[in-house]
């Protein structure tokens, strides 16, 4: 199965009882995937995100320090679910993988720009898809269709109706058929003028000859 990456949208305090949500996205799907963090954890990830510095190193300097040291993130991603937790491996570059928190994963793809990915079966199960109208009152967040997919419908809708029978494909296979029998688009559109005098339109024949 292949691996999804997943975009992240942020940590949300989730009223009423000001629990933290941090919010990842699976675009394809149309769903997302929410992650549940401890008000400690959470807080520490916001505080990192929004570029809070402390006077002495947190424990998220010295993970990105000692990564760092191993040569950078060669991915990071979920391999597992039980029991409401995420067990994330954090692969370095010489291919170690190293297993981490959610949270503290968060961290390290964030600040080495490496995205957090999943394999699409695991995501299948614990991804969920959530209404406009919910997004907004839950998150007060709003996802725009897809690009692609929007483009893909438009493009669809432009091809269908400017073919004459509704099948672009079969319209561009007749017109290349007829063009290699010598069938010219204007021999199908005539002026009646132009038929009405084709006795006296002048022509080559096979030899390069006029002919009247």
């Amino acid at each position: 199965m292949g691996k999804i990456s997943l975009e992240f949208h942020g940590i949300h305090v989730m009223e009423p009882e000001s629990e933290l949500c941090a919010l990842m996205r699976w675009v394809e799907g149309n769903r997302i995937l929410p992650v549940w963090l401890s008000q400690l954890e959470g807080a520490r990830v916001m505080q990192r995100l929004d570029g809070y510095s402390e006077t002495r190193p947190t424990t998220h300097d010295l993970l990105i320090e000692l990564i760092e040291q191993l040569g950078g993130v060669g991915s990071i991603e979920i391999v597992n679910y039980y029991e409401g937790t995420f067990m994330v491996d954090i692969v370095d570059a010489a291919g170690e993988a190293h297993d981490a928190k959610l949270s503290d994963a968060l961290v390290v793809s964030e600040h080495f720009n490496v995205p957090i990915t999943v394999e699409k079966e695991l995501l299948s199960k614990v991804a969920v898809f959530v209404s406009d109208d919910d997004m907004d009152a839950y998150f007060d967040f709003h996802f725009d269709p897809p690009a692609d997919d929007a483009g893909e419908e438009v493009a669809k809708t432009s091809s269908s109706d400017s073919s004459a029978s509704g099948n672009p494909q079969a319209d561009a296979d007749f017109e290349a058929m007829m063009r290699s029998l010598g069938v010219s688009e204007e021999d199908f559109f005539e002026t009646e003028d132009k038929k009405d005098s084709n006795d006296t339109r002048v022509t080559n024949d096979d030899n390069g000859d006029e002919e009247v």
